[in-house]
């Protein structure tokens, strides 16, 4: 954040970098949800948030942050 203040205030640079690392954190996800064999032997465990998350995915196909 010291480099916010340096640039005058200006979060550009700072809300791009973690909207860039954001990004690609969702799509490791969606890879390795898209990968999960449900006939696999080993079972697929999720906290409570993780599943609450997921079952408002399923049922409204997509959300806005301030959804989740």
């Amino acid at each position: 954040m010291v480099a916010v203040r340096h640039a005058g205030e200006d979060l550009t640079s700072w809300l791009e970098y973690c909207t860039a690392d954001l990004r690609e954190t969702l799509e490791r996800v969606w890879l390795r949800v898209q990968a999960y064999d449900l006939k696999a032997p080993e079972k697929l465990v999720l906290r409570p948030r993780q599943e609450q998350r997921l079952q408002l995915l399923r049922d409204h196909g997509s959300v806005s942050p301030a959804e989740l």
